[in-house]
């Protein structure tokens, strides 16, 4: 059972002790400190959690902006080449001959315009392969 046992002993006073009940406080103070951990852990996870929810928005709302700017100026850049492309025609081949021929000379200004796209991603192609190559070495 239990045994009463002195703390400490002064002249003054002298305590005693019940060993079950400091064992219950004991356990009752390991459970509290437990639960408060597990508290703390829960909301560190929470918290953990919610900053990644915010930082993957974020990053997607970027990333569509990103795509949103760059559909605007691909946009943007057709229609510039497009007017290019119809101005640099009426003044080598003039009013006439596009008012007479005009879908041949919008297939081949297309055709062309085709040809140039696919040249430069030709050329970026062949770079970021040497590129890749350099890397490697």
């Amino acid at each position: 059972g239990s045994i009463d046992q002195p703390v400490y002993e002064a002249p003054w006073t002298v305590k005693s002790v019940d060993e079950a009940f400091l064992s219950m406080e004991l356990s009752a103070w390991i459970q509290r400190a437990r639960t408060a951990s597990e508290a703390w852990t829960r909301r560190a996870l929470t918290a953990s959690e919610a900053l990644t929810q915010r930082a993957l928005t974020a990053s997607a709302a970027w990333t569509q902006r990103g795509v949103t700017a760059s559909e605007a100026w691909i946009q943007s850049a057709r229609a510039v080449s497009a007017d290019a492309s119809a101005k640099w025609l009426t003044h080598v081949f003039g009013e006439g001959l596009l008012r007479g021929h005009g879908l041949s000379v919008l297939v081949v200004a297309t055709g062309s315009l085709v040809l140039l796209v696919l040249c430069c991603f030709w050329d970026r192609r062949a770079l970021s392969f040497a590129e890749e190559e350099m890397f490697r070495r």
